[in-house]
């Protein structure tokens, strides 16, 4: 009886400890490490060729999401190595730049700057395994171009990033 009484109350702790409150999950849901973004192939000229997930009430929201998504990707997570690529590192290589510089990021988003540097590959909504209809709106996946080299020496060039050639000092 003693046994059994000990188990259930570590289960009981343990449990109690890995739960979340509603507010953590929306928060969790509509962070960018919910959506997926895999390299599919590395293009010429400095590009990067992406498959990237996006949700959204309407399908034109989940699309701008998916761009969003894959931006934000190669900026502050990087890409992982797939379909023959080898691995993206981030463009931003401080853990914390993100919040450094929050105010410039809020509005290179919100403003729409980032949308010169990612274009579609294809024209048209996305259509059947790559758009799902799912509670609460559309989940929609997008093959995308990132000009890579574009955004990463504008980012320098603003003082968002550090430039490649500061950690070659003489």
């Amino acid at each position: 009886m003693k046994k059994i009484l000990i188990i259930v109350v570590s289960i009981l702790c343990c449990s109690a400890g890995f739960g979340q409150t509603k507010k953590e999950i929306k928060q969790y849901n509509k962070s960018k490490k919910y959506c997926s973004v895999e390299i599919e192939r590395v293009g010429v000229d400095g590009t990067k060729f992406v498959k990237a997930w996006g949700f959204g009430k309407k399908i034109d929201d989940a699309m701008e999401q998916a761009k969003i998504n894959a931006v934000e990707a190669v900026i502050f997570d990087g890409l992982e190595k797939q379909n023959g690529s080898a691995v993206i590192p981030p463009l931003c290589r401080e853990k914390n730049v993100n919040m450094l510089n929050s105010e410039y990021f809020k509005t290179f988003f919100e403003d729409d700057r980032y949308s010169e540097f990612v274009k579609s590959v294809h024209s048209g909504l996305p259509k059947g395994a790559n758009r799902r209809e799912v509670k609460g709106g559309y989940k929609v996946a997008m093959y995308l171009q990132i000009e890579f080299d574009k955004l990463r020496s504008q980012l320098e060039k603003e003082g968002a990033i550090k430039k490649m050639s500061q950690g070659f000092k003489e």
